[in-house]
């Protein structure tokens, strides 16, 4: 069983909400469900208010290079008090904030770039082709500007290759892989398969309960009748369509050479296609 914290970890707009609903799901008492605004039992790492009420003061406070070791702190708190606990990463790995000290596993979530394109753009208002370059982007830093008070620490993100390497390369915390697109078409194997590498036995009733209860039907429909708390301002919605290949209806050819090119290698290690 896990005995630090373990990190739910994606480039955005992967399937890391999904994921958190789904394990959040399957812990639950058995017959119950869990809302769509109770999923930050599994908090994001990155999230300004609750780095603040660690540290005991203003985050704004602080100059960027100092922020890092405080989040590490941080953490290894955490890791300390509440063995097992998840969080929520976009960052890319960096192994001055995950260690590991305060890390058992990472369950990173791998989506294919030209889905991620179109979700990562209508998520964050802005066009496809801005948010091409994004993806692209070695030294793309979120929420870093500091004229006005992110809900989220700055977070660095890097290009989504090389955001994937960082993660799937890394060998100082054990890391399982789960494709997006798999949990989609075998969800009951794949998640099985993500709840074994955290140690847990598998019910299949749980498994089949907590499936049902996070189709993407079913948090559409929640978010239609109460909102989400994580959803942008800018979004129109936080679940969106939820199937592999929408990219098509959305990329021109070009858009999608352009992102086949770029990362390539890493398109082709983890098995997608055009």
């Amino acid at each position: 069983m896990r005995r630090r914290l373990t990190w739910i970890a994606s480039y955005p707009k992967s399937g890391n909400t999904w994921v958190r609903a789904l394990l959040l799901n399957y812990l639950a008492p058995a017959g119950a469900t869990v809302p769509l605004n109770d999923f930050k039992a599994i908090p994001i790492a990155a999230a300004r208010p609750l780095f603040d009420h660690a540290l005991g003061g203003e985050s704004d406070l602080l100059l960027p290079h100092e922020i890092p070791a405080l989040r590490n702190a941080w953490y290894d708190r955490v890791a300390h008090r509440q063995p097992g606990h998840f969080f929520k990463v976009h960052d890319q790995y960096d192994p001055q904030l995950f260690t590991p000290a305060n890390s058992s596993l990472v369950l990173y979530i791998i989506r294919n770039p030209w889905d991620v394109a179109v979700s990562y753009a209508a998520h964050g208002g802005r066009s496809v082709a801005e948010t091409i370059s994004i993806l692209a982007d070695e030294t793309y830093v979120a929420s870093r500007t500091i004229t006005e008070r992110k809900p989220q620490l700055p977070q660095f993100y890097g290009s989504w290759s090389g955001h994937v390497a960082s993660w799937a390369d890394q060998t100082a915390i054990p890391v399982h892989i789960t494709r997006y697109e798999d949990l989609l078409a075998s969800p009951c194997p794949t998640f099985a398969a993500l709840l074994q590498a955290c140690g847990y036995s598998i019910d299949e009733a749980r498994l089949h309960t907590a499936i049902e209860a996070c189709s993407f039907q079913r948090l559409r429909a929640q978010e239609d009748a109460g909102g989400f708390d994580e959803k942008p301002a800018k979004a129109a919605k936080f679940f969106r369509q939820g199937r592999a290949g929408a990219w098509r209806d959305v990329l021109t050819p070009d858009q999608s050479a352009q992102i086949a090119h770029r990362h390539a290698a890493t398109i082709a290690r983890f098995g997608y296609t055009q």
